[in-house]
C-alpha cells in the first residue's frame, strides 16, 4: 500500500469501475445517495467485509486518533478482507468466462 494515493470521488470514477468498496456502511450509503445518476451503483457498491459475505459487523472503523495497536489491528483486518475479496473476484471472473 506504500504507493497508494487517494483520489476525489466523482461520477466518472464511479462509472468506470466495476466494484466500489468502502470501509463503513455509512460511507457506502452516502455514495449511493449522492451519486443517483449512476444506474447500477447500488449493485456494485459494498463494504469490504460485506463483499466477502460477512453479514454481521460489516464495518471497519477508521482508526484515526487511536493507538498504534489499534492501527495495526485495523490494517490486519483490512489485509484479511482484501485477500478474501480477491478470491471472490477471481471466482466471479472464472464463472463469467
Amino acid at each position: 500500500m506504500s504507493d497508494f494515493q487517494s483520489k476525489s470521488l466523482n461520477s466518472e470514477l464511479l462509472k468506470k469501475n466495476d466494484l466500489i468498496l468502502t470501509m463503513e456502511t455509512t460511507q457506502m450509503r452516502k455514495i449511493i445517495k449522492q451519486f443517483t445518476d449512476i444506474a447500477n451503483l447500488k449493485d456494485k457498491t459494498f463494504t469490504l467485509k460485506g463483499f466477502t459475505g460477512e453479514t454481521k459487523d460489516v464495518d471497519i472503523p477508521d482508526p484515526y486518533m487511536t493507538t498504534p495497536e489499534y492501527y495495526k489491528k485495523t490494517l490486519e483486518e483490512i489485509e484479511k478482507y482484501i485477500k478474501l475479496s480477491l478470491k471472490r473476484i477471481i471466482k466471479l471472473n472464472k464463472s463469467q468466462s
